[in-house]
């Protein structure tokens, strides 16, 4: 809680409630979904996935806008390594996939065209439902592999 207190104070600043919420729920798939397609019979549950995706996203956009109040190098760091070192005994799958998905949200907010406030919001929104919705194709295409390579009795 403390890093999504700490991260969240920043990102929602930047981002506003809505855009934040969106980072936060696709990171959150993003580690499930990276979690179920490399380790599909490994329980986990939790939203430290997420809580990676703040971090992906503030590297992203702190090195963008060049303000860089929480140091992104240091943090990033600091994640890579809890992500080597907890390996063991939580899910470096589910990191490395909310990592990934908050990156590449926070890419799309970034990286928007600022043409004009409605069509950059409009590209951002669909940006973060297209980063989704590779999410969920990843999914779809996984249960296809485990359906069709599952013996049925």
């Amino acid at each position: 809680m403390y890093w999504v207190w700490l991260l969240g104070r920043v990102l929602e600043g930047w981002l506003g409630r809505v855009r934040f919420l969106g980072l936060y729920l696709v990171s959150a798939l993003g580690g499930a979904v990276m979690e179920y397609v490399l380790a599909p019979d490994q329980p986990a549950i939790g939203a430290s996935g997420a809580v990676f995706g703040l971090t992906g996203a503030y590297v992203v956009m702190a090195r963008r806008i060049r303000h860089d109040p929480l140091d992104s190098g240091r943090l990033l760091g600091g994640s890579l390594v809890w992500l080597v070192v907890s390996a063991g005994f939580t899910s470096w799958q589910g990191h490395l996939g909310g990592l990934l998905a908050g990156a590449a949200v926070g890419a799309v907010l970034a990286l928007a065209p600022n043409r004009s406030p409605r069509g950059r919001s409009a590209v951002q929104a669909a940006g973060t439902v297209g980063v989704a919705l590779v999410l969920v194709a990843a999914v779809a295409l996984k249960t296809s592999d485990l359906l069709m390579n599952t013996p049925w009795s």
